[in-house]
């Protein structure tokens, strides 16, 4: 219970102010159960709604029963930039900064990550459209673009 009282007190101070910043539009076009259906496998990516310091993401891809990746994610406020937080398979995060956005929509780079080096999401209608990019192993452009709907 000791640990668990620690995680508590170390979550509660890390939200104590809008960690979306300044840079902060209204990620609510965000939130929700999304999924889609590629190649027989399922992918669902759930984003709860931003507490006003914080908003948490979870990307789960299936092949039947079997998981075969995961992914925890997060945006917030690193230095007065929004920021995107990946960790696939629980993997150490990396970090990925807003550099663009809009009405119901935001890009985050890392230009350094191997790949991808740039995160999109946009909502079109009742849609969620993510494209991740950057170099392949020969140094073109690569573009991945997955489409999702609202889960059932």
């Amino acid at each position: 219970m000791r640990n668990a009282g620690t995680v508590f007190l170390v979550f509660t101070m890390a939200c104590g102010s809008d960690v979306l910043g300044s840079n902060r539009s209204d990620y609510g076009w965000l939130s929700g159960s999304w999924c889609m259906e590629t190649e027989g496998r399922v992918i669902e990516e759930t984003w709860m709604p931003a507490n006003g310091t914080i908003m948490l993401g979870l990307s789960h891809t299936r092949d039947g029963d079997n998981t075969v990746a995961f992914e925890f994610m997060r945006i917030t406020n690193v230095d007065g930039v929004a920021t995107f937080i990946a960790q696939p398979g629980g993997k150490p995060p990396t970090s990925f900064v807003r550099t663009d956005g809009g009405d119901r929509w935001a890009r985050f780079e890392n230009r350094t990550h191997d790949f991808p080096r740039r995160i999109e999401y946009r909502r079109v209608d009742e849609r969620l459209v993510v494209e991740i990019g950057g170099p392949g192993d020969d140094g073109q452009e690569i573009a991945m673009q997955f489409e999702y709907q609202r889960c059932q």
